[in-house]
C-alpha cells in the first residue's frame, strides 16, 4: 500500500530519513454479496535528521486508511468474520525535504465462518412397545483461540556522556526455540 506524507508545518525540513516503522490495525470487517471488505489503518513513525535547531534528530507520526476486498463465495450476513492485519515491511522515497512516499507490505488474514446448529433426537416418546437401537454418538465441534501476553524486561545502559532517550522508536525482538504441546 502506498501513501504520501507531508512533514508537519511545525517540524523542520528532512535532510535524511533514519528509520521508518509501520503498524497495521484492523478497523472494520464488512460482509458483502460474496465478498468481505477489510478496512484498516497503517500508523507510521518516521525518524529523520535535520540541520535546524539544537536537536538534529526529529520524529513525527502519521496515519493512512485503506480498504481491501476479498472474494468469499459463500459469504452472508450471518457469517462471523474477523481479520488480522500485520505490517510486514515499510519502505520510503524522499520526494523533497517536506514530502515522503511510503510503501508498506501488509499481510491481511481474513477469517469467515458460519455457526452451525446441529440437532439430534435424544429420546422418542411412546416407544414403550418398540425396540430401539442406541449407540453412543460423539458430537464434537471446537473452535478455540488462545491469546497470551508475555512481558519481558531488558535493561540497557547508555554509555556515559550520551543524551537521555526520549522515546524508543523501534526494537526488533525475536522469539526462538518455541515448542507447543497439546
Amino acid at each position: 500500500y502506498e501513501t504520501d506524507c507531508i512533514v508537519p508545518d511545525a517540524m523542520p525540513d528532512v535532510i535524511r530519513v533514519l528509520a521508518t516503522d509501520a503498524a497495521a490495525v484492523t478497523e472494520e470487517v464488512t460482509p458483502g454479496s460474496g465478498t468481505v471488505s477489510v478496512k484498516f489503518k497503517i500508523f507510521y513513525k518516521i525518524l529523520y535528521m535535520t540541520d535546524a535547531g539544537d536537536t538534529l534528530v526529529k520524529s513525527f507520526r502519521t496515519m493512512s486508511e485503506h480498504i481491501c476486498i476479498f472474494d468469499v463465495p459463500d459469504m452472508n450476513e450471518n457469517c462471523i468474520r474477523n481479520a488480522l492485519c500485520t505490517a510486514e515491511h515499510c519502505d520510503y522515497t524522499l520526494t523533497n525535504s517536506r514530502k515522503l512516499a511510503l510503501r508498506t507490505a501488509v499481510r491481511i488474514e481474513p477469517e469467515c465462518y458460519s455457526p452451525e446448529d446441529v440437532g439430534f433426537a435424544s429420546s422418542i416418546l411412546g416407544s414403550e412397545n418398540m425396540q430401539t437401537l442406541t449407540e453412543p454418538f460423539n458430537l464434537t465441534t471446537a473452535r478455540g483461540e488462545i491469546t497470551s501476553t508475555l512481558v519481558m524486561t531488558e535493561r540497557t545502559e547508555l554509555p556515559g556522556g550520551k543524551a537521555p532517550i526520549l522515546e524508543v522508536l523501534r526494537a526488533d525482538p525475536r522469539v526462538c526455540d518455541v515448542s507447543t504441546q497439546l
